[in-house]
């Protein structure tokens, strides 16, 4: 009896040692990064590029494929926005975010509502929260994210906000001839690394 208990113990013990190799969770950093906020006006469509930022997340990864993700990170670099229109637009991006008195936009994961994977790529459907300013918004994100041979891992989403919904004015120039609309989309490609 004590032997069937201690070969039933030991077998318990090895399943859970072989489900925790079989899935592990991984802290993965951005290593490089394309995102742009793209825009338009009465007069003409804009773009707007991100400079700097820095952020992680915990992927769980099971025999090389992405079945979840635990947490991220994400911290933009306000001031390094610049867009496509030269030094105004510059100057009134600056001024829309007040970059000086808040240098940094924030997104934080706050749920995960479902994963599907075919192959190398899942497909997260996820909230995050946005933080721009003082003010901070749930945001619905799919993303795409494909487990590279080389261990790492690509990130692609694409997603319209509205500024106001961020208490953010959408700028004008040129005495209030230029006005931009209020819905911009949001193009996000991250490439990370363990």
């Amino acid at each position: 009896m004590r032997r069937t208990v201690h070969f039933i113990l030991t077998l318990v013990l090895l399943a859970m040692l072989s489900c925790q190799f079989a899935a592990a969770q991984v802290r993965y950093t951005i290593r490089s990064q394309k995102v742009e906020i793209v825009g338009t006006s009465n007069i003409h469509d804009w773009t707007a590029v991100v400079g700097k930022l820095s952020g992680s997340s915990d992927f769980v990864v099971e025999n090389n494929t992405i079945t979840g993700i635990k947490a991220a990170v994400v911290d933009v670099d306000a001031s390094s926005l610049a867009g496509s229109k030269g030094g105004i637009m510059n100057r009134k991006i600056k001024e829309c975010f007040d970059s000086e008195s808040y240098p940094h936009i924030r997104f934080v994961l706050a749920k995960v509502n479902g994963v599907q994977t075919t192959g190398n790529v899942s497909t997260i459907n996820l909230v995050g929260n946005i933080t721009i300013k003082t003010t901070t918004v749930p945001v619905e994100f799919l993303v795409k994210a494909t487990a590279l041979a080389s261990g790492e891992i690509e990130v692609r989403t694409s997603k319209q906000i509205r500024m106001s919904d961020f208490n953010l004015k959408p700028p004008t120039a040129l005495l209030g001839t230029l006005k931009t609309a209020n819905d911009v989309t949001v193009n996000i490609y991250f490439l990370l690394k363990k």
